[in-house]
């Protein structure tokens, strides 16, 4: 269970297959056990076993939740090495878990107030001008804000990036047509926060470590936000 659990958090936060094995394992180890892992991009397979293979227990989960959290990933990283080297206990495993879980990098404010800076740092890479810097920020507020409330509801993802991909592009158009200006460099740059770059990443990562299954999977779904950004 306390294994699953961790696969479960490294997979929604948005760790490549390998680097999730190789956790796993590092902390079966430090426990005294061996694990076999069947991962995919949409649930966890585990064995753990003493010495004896046909004494395995074997647990299987589902996991729905998407998302990217590099912290989570770094600190059970750390994590696997303690229980490695330091022989700690399973109840204090759970314990710097349950930290690790309730630990905030950025609260909401945050996220909505300084995302969209990276849409209008581009929209000047651009050549953009100031209003349309402005209207770039509305604009990515608006759709990121609407992507990340259905996601955070647990609507379908594809769905949830298709409603952001919508709403930008279409306040920057309307802006346009409002005030008569070019809006161009800020229409190009409209779905810079919709790009699933962790995604594609971690697609070829997966396939460069034989991961074949689960590269194709995140590869499809990478593909279908695209499609939906289209």
């Amino acid at each position: 269970n306390l294994l699953t659990e961790i696969g479960e958090m490294m997979i929604t936060s948005g760790a490549h297959t390998a680097r999730i094995i190789r956790n796993l394992e590092r902390i079966a180890k430090g426990l005294g056990y061996h694990c076999e892992l069947v991962l995919t991009y949409t649930g966890i397979v585990i064995s753990v076993y003493k010495e004896n293979k046909l004494k395995a227990h074997t647990l299987a989960r589902t996991v729905k939740a998407k998302g990217l959290n590099f912290e989570t990933i770094s600190e059970i990283s750390i994590l696997s090495w303690d229980v490695l080297e330091n022989k700690i206990s399973i109840s204090e495993i759970k314990s710097i878990l349950k930290k690790i879980k309730e630990k905030t990098v950025y609260s909401n404010l945050q996220l909505y107030v300084l995302a969209p800076f990276a849409s209008v740092a581009l929209c000047m890479l651009f050549d953009g001008d100031w209003l349309q810097s402005l209207i770039v920020y509305i604009s990515t507020l608006c759709g990121y804000f609407a992507r990340r409330t259905l996601m955070l509801k647990h609507h379908n993802h594809i769905f949830a990036f298709f409603i952001g991909a919508t709403i930008s592009p279409l306040l920057i158009h309307f802006s346009g047509i409002f005030f008569n200006i070019q809006v161009k460099e800020a229409l190009v740059v409209s779905v810079l926060y919709l790009i699933p770059g962790a995604v594609m990443i971690n697609s070829f990562i997966d396939y460069l470590e034989g991961y074949f299954e689960s590269g194709t999977a995140r590869f499809i779904y990478s593909l279908m936000i695209v499609l939906m950004i289209a």
